[in-house]
């Protein structure tokens, strides 16, 4: 079965195929309906996620992770970015943030990081 699976680096609501923050390497893809457009002009089922959580699933099921319940990744580039698979399936979270590790505060009183990340 053909389809179209897509990384975004930010804050990505996979439900809707929607990047919601603006705050990354690509901001103008933020609010942009691109499973919808892509369907629409393909005829094809589109899959959007974050990159580090597209990494983590095809590490799952294709790579390293093949055959193990769960799995974290850890990924250093341009930023830290992260995921969990949890029984095969990506981790999510509220507001698509789970296991953002490159956003945990290790100084409460300090200055936030620049994805507004709330608790899951």
């Amino acid at each position: 079965m053909a389809g179209i699976g897509i990384g975004l680096p930010g804050i990505v609501d996979s439900a809707s195929g929607m990047m919601i923050s603006s705050r990354n390497h690509v901001p103008e893809f933020a609010g942009v309906a691109l499973a919808a457009d892509l369907r629409g002009s393909t005829g094809l089922p589109v899959f959007v996620d974050n990159d580090v959580n597209a990494v983590a699933l095809a590490e799952s099921r294709f790579g390293v992770g093949r055959g193990a319940a769960s799995m974290a990744v850890l990924a250093v580039g341009t930023g830290v970015g992260s995921a969990i698979v949890l029984g095969g399936e990506i981790l999510h979270g509220r507001r698509g943030c789970a296991g953002e590790f490159g956003h945990v505060s290790i100084d409460f009183q300090g200055r936030p990081a620049g994805a507004a990340v709330v608790a899951a």
